[in-house]
């Protein structure tokens, strides 16, 4: 199952989270028959943790490695954004490739994890929001 086929309502929930920088969306995901939850991030934000991740090892050196994948998921939010902005009826124009998590719950806060859509058997919207951005 890819994005085009998975359910639509949860690729239109991450195609929102991945075109924002303050939506909140919480959800319970099952894969592989385990029920995860979480809260859903976008790729770019998945793409800054992994190389966070890196930087911080002592494989550090190999973190410009991954910086190309986060340049890459910014622009893809641009390029949306722009379109977007010229039909905003429409539904964002590129389709997410994959679902970005970061787990709840006991002994796994603050692991983000990549889903593939045809991974999930099943979900559950928990919560929906916005966070209120600070003021300078």
């Amino acid at each position: 199952m890819t994005a085009a086929s998975a359910d639509r309502a949860l690729v239109d929930l991450v195609a929102i989270v991945d075109a924002t920088e303050h939506t909140l969306v919480r959800v319970d995901l099952q894969t592989g028959g385990t029920t995860v939850t979480g809260r859903l991030i976008s790729e770019l934000e998945y793409r800054r943790s992994v190389t966070s991740v890196v930087r911080q090892g002592n494989a550090a050196p190999m973190a410009g490695a991954f910086e190309p994948y986060e340049e890459l998921a910014a622009e893809k939010r641009e390029e949306n954004a722009r379109r977007n902005a010229g039909r905003p009826h429409t539904l964002i124009p590129d389709l997410p490739e994959a679902l970005h998590i970061v787990l709840e719950g006991e002994g796994k806060d603050g692991r983000v994890w990549r889903f593939a859509f045809d991974a999930i058997e099943g979900w559950a919207l928990r919560d929906f929001g916005f966070e209120v951005p600070p003021t300078a």
